[in-house]
């Protein structure tokens, strides 16, 4: 399994162990399956994607269905969403949707789904990426760029811990982060062993672990 390293409070590698929402996830599939799921260690998101496509991944943990990546994984049902918003200065006016800003300088993480969707969408707009969440909204606090593109969740998580009163969330998209667990497309076998995993999983579980990880409960 590849997650992604720096994606808090969804996922990160703290120390070579997987931590975040989705490790309680994947604890529970793990336990479903009956067969150890095994970390293999990536440095970027980027990485992961790459690891992917040269099959030294058999998952990802957490992965938005994009047609690019459809080349190489299989995805199941999703078992998390999550809503998707522009993070920018606190001097910024809010938007009602990204029109208003289309000929703005907009960041999102290197090889994140919704770069994609962006550059299909408005293919006008000057897309800059990031190695990292934190690394992209350190670039819209200098002014480098006009706002980043990312989770509710991880976004509210990097302002309590760096930019308090710093930056502000000014905008909110239609289209939600729909979280699957993305599975090797040459190994059909396994998507379906996972979407019964997920199935598995019940509303009380997963409201428990939003709980724990956003009021910052786990350990």
């Amino acid at each position: 399994m590849c997650i992604d390293p720096d994606w808090m409070p969804l996922e990160k590698i703290d120390q070579g162990k997987h931590i975040g929402m989705s490790s309680a996830y994947i604890a529970i599939m793990e336990k479903e399956i009956g067969i150890p799921i095994v970390l293999l260690p990536s440095n970027s998101w980027a990485e992961t994607i790459q690891f992917a496509k040269e099959r030294r991944c058999d998952i990802i943990s957490m992965a938005m269905i994009t047609e690019g990546r459809k080349k190489y994984m299989d995805f199941t049902l999703p078992y998390l969403s999550i809503p998707v918003v522009v993070a920018s200065r606190t001097d910024q006016f809010f938007i009602a949707n990204l029109d208003a800003i289309k000929d703005k300088k907009l960041g999102v993480v290197r090889a994140y789904a919704i770069g994609e969707i962006l550059r299909q969408q408005y293919p006008q707009m000057e897309i800059v990426e990031a190695d990292s969440l934190h690394q992209g909204l350190e670039m819209v606090n200098q002014g480098e760029i006009y706002g980043f593109v990312d989770s509710l969740v991880s976004v509210g998580y990097e302002f309590q811990r760096n930019f308090v009163g710093e930056l502000k969330i000014i905008g909110k998209f239609d289209q939600k982060w729909d979280l699957s667990v993305a599975t090797r497309n040459d190994e059909p076998l396994l998507l379906s062993v996972f979407d019964k995993a997920i199935a598995s999983i019940s509303e009380k579980q997963k409201q428990t672990i939003m709980w724990l990880y956003l009021t910052g409960h786990t350990t």
